[in-house]
């Protein structure tokens, strides 16, 4: 998320930009809430994503400690950035990856996983169907391909 500096590119349409980072400077608990405070108000949110699985266009992110996932959940619109080689086919290769690739145990394997296959949607009351009831109204992934 950084390389795609998202302050500076939005600052000259004047939309405000929040970040999950945390700071040494301030209490965590102050900032968790100052955060959690942004995500609500938020329309949009724009998170990474550790994978693709291109047949379902699945988005796989791995749970890490102090790494604000509701980012991908309470905004009305969900924006994921991938890069081309966090491309995967499906679920076989993705499970593939995380028990056989030596890199992905270096990094560590986490005690779970989110995988958002799309927008929110239930019919759950009278067979109704409801878009964004249990999260984003919409999701959209943006593949970047190169520099």
């Amino acid at each position: 998320m950084d390389e795609l500096d998202l302050e500076t590119r939005l600052a000259t349409q004047e939309v405000p930009v929040h970040t999950t980072r945390l700071d040494t400077a301030t209490p965590v608990d102050d900032q968790r809430a100052a955060i959690r405070g942004q995500v609500i108000d938020a329309y949009i949110g724009i998170t990474t994503a550790d994978f693709c699985l291109a047949d379902t266009a699945t988005l796989v992110m791995k749970s890490r400690p102090d790494q604000a996932r509701a980012v991908s959940l309470v905004p009305s619109i969900h924006v994921a950035v991938v890069r081309l080689d966090q491309l995967l086919a499906d679920l076989k290769e993705l499970y593939a990856l995380l028990r056989w690739d030596n890199t992905q145990w270096k990094a560590g394997l986490t005690h779970h996983m989110v995988m958002i296959s799309g927008p929110s949607k239930t019919a759950d009351i009278e067979l109704v169907m409801v878009h964004g009831a249990h999260g984003p109204r919409a999701v959209h992934v943006v593949v970047i391909t190169g520099r």
